[in-house]
């Protein structure tokens, strides 16, 4: 009798353990596969509600998990168009885009069907994705704005600052003067959402925007700000972000030996990568101080990596 109360103590500790890590959820699945088995539609859809369930926390795990399917094999219109948008959400979450537009048009077409605007809203959003990649950014634009007005219709804060952030990143790349404005939308709707992560980005991204309008003084506040966050914070993306259009402004202002001195301290100390644009403003701060050979050589790589780019 002892022992079987021990054993139970010890059952209910373990789950309790389990609730609390999360592995509850890998446990579930596996325990569905046993005794379900893997071509039943009701396994299928335990695996996409758990994978829904770790989508926000733990996107490569959700990944993981959606890979495990057949997609071939998912029977009926619904849980395709559900696996169609998990999947490509967990691929947007985890930066594995690839460019193919056929799976999420799945979703796009039945809940534009089904009138079911939320997820017709999300869906518009990641096919808009996959389209920018392809360069058809025309046919992107227009899907973000098809989002755009769903998510004015819902009230959706945090979605419409996600689709505004994917208009200022498409209009950043187009040149279109209207990245400031769809900036600003952003980070208004992420603090009105109040998601502190999502404010910070958006900062960050209102800061890039004003300085490709050349207002230095608005985008210095706002990427100075984010920086000493990222830097409490510890947060390696966020200082890399901000970090480099802070040497950018240093750049545009003449201040090469501030902005090479930064530039330097993001490559050393938390591995960023220059792009051609940094590797101009290096070229500058070199013949300030003349280094001739080495602006040349600077001057050639932001050349190689700009034709690498327009190849590609």
């Amino acid at each position: 009798m002892q022992k079987t109360r021990y054993l139970c103590t010890q059952i209910d500790d373990l789950i309790d353990f389990l609730m609390k890590t999360r592995l509850l959820i890998f446990c579930m699945s596996l325990i569905a596969l046993m005794t379900i088995g893997c071509n039943d539609m009701r396994y299928v859809e335990t695996v996409m509600d758990n994978a829904e369930e770790l989508m926000t926390d733990r996107p490569d795990s959700a990944y993981q998990m959606l890979r495990t399917l057949d997609a071939q094999a998912i029977d009926g219109e619904r849980l395709q168009a559900r696996y169609a948008l998990l999947y490509t959400k967990a691929q947007y979450k985890n930066y594995r885009e690839d460019g193919n537009d056929s799976l999420i048009t799945i979703a796009v077409r039945y809940y534009d069907a089904k009138g079911m605007k939320t997820e017709l809203m999300e869906s518009l959003m990641l096919l808009s994705v996959q389209l920018r990649i392809q360069e058809r950014y025309d046919e992107s634009m227009v899907n973000l704005h098809r989002a755009a007005d769903i998510g004015e219709e819902l009230g959706d804060h945090f979605m419409l600052g996600r689709i505004y952030t994917n208009l200022f990143l498409l209009c950043s790349l187009v040149l279109d003067s209207d990245d400031l404005r769809y900036a600003e939308k952003a980070y208004n709707h992420y603090k009105l959402d109040g998601n502190d992560d999502y404010i910070i980005d958006g900062m960050c991204n209102l800061g890039i925007a004003y300085y490709h309008h050349n207002e230095f003084d608005k985008s210095e506040t706002l990427l100075d700000s984010v920086y000493q966050w990222a830097l409490r914070s510890k947060d390696d993306f966020s200082i890399n972000k901000s970090g480099q259009f802070l040497a950018m402004i240093n750049a545009s202002r003449g201040n090469y030996e501030s902005a090479d001195s930064l530039f330097q301290m993001l490559h050393n100390q938390y591995g960023y990568n220059y792009g051609p644009e940094d590797m101009w403003a290096l070229a500058e701060a070199c013949l300030v101080r003349n280094q001739k050979d080495q602006a040349i050589s600077l001057m050639e790589q932001a050349a190689a990596m700009e034709k690498s780019f327009t190849d590609d």
